[in-house]
């Protein structure tokens, strides 16, 4: 197994935070901290609903009369293109990294279904060495977590019984302190 493109910290990170010694490649702890990044890596997109290293998406939207459009996913590094019904109208459409493109001359975005064709760059950094700390160090205590949570000499020490947060916070297994540094990241889905 290897790091996903989209893994948050690396194996060497999380084995210096524990204090171990990195094993070698073909260790089964290697293997199982690389397969807990993974997963750690697209649990904390998927509780902040967007993509944290940069990544390219399109998208279709609807027109709907109006100057400005939302998309799905931010915060928005830069737009790779604007088609609208075909016709490309990157030049006069500008955005806002919050996840909105407006139009520069004042038109408006003709009414139709899916008429508009977006391309563009989403996330918070273009490597794992450029993403925020906070991101960086949730995701780092969510592997130790789940590293110690699964190994034998897990212990019920000062503090450790009361970070688990439950199905009703909407993420199993999660340390709460990682919640808290995720939760600023976080949009909302309506």
């Amino acid at each position: 197994m290897a790091l996903q493109e989209n893994a948050l910290i690396s194996v060497e990170e999380v084995f210096n935070y524990l204090r171990l010694a990195t094993p070698e490649t073909t260790d089964p702890q290697y293997q199982l901290i690389e397969a807990l990044i993974n997963r750690a890596s697209d649990e904390c997109e998927r509780f902040i609903n967007g993509p944290i290293i940069n990544k390219t998406v399109t998208e279709d939207l609807d027109g709907t009369g109006t100057d400005t459009k939302v998309l799905t996913y931010r915060p928005i590094q830069s737009i790779t293109s604007v088609l609208v019904d075909g016709i490309d109208w990157s030049a006069n459409v500008g955005f806002y990294p919050h996840g909105v493109i407006f139009t520069k001359n004042g038109a408006s975005f003709p009414e139709k279904r899916q008429i508009i064709n977006v391309t563009y760059v989403a996330g918070y950094g273009e490597t794992k060495d450029t993403i925020p700390q906070g991101i960086k160090q949730a995701a780092l205590l969510i592997v130790q977590f789940w590293f110690k949570r699964d190994s034998l000499d897990y212990s019920q020490t000062f503090g450790e019984s009361d970070i688990i947060t439950g199905e009703t916070a909407g993420v199993n297994r999660f340390p709460y302190t990682a919640l808290r540094m995720l939760d600023s990241y976080r949009k909302v889905v309506i």
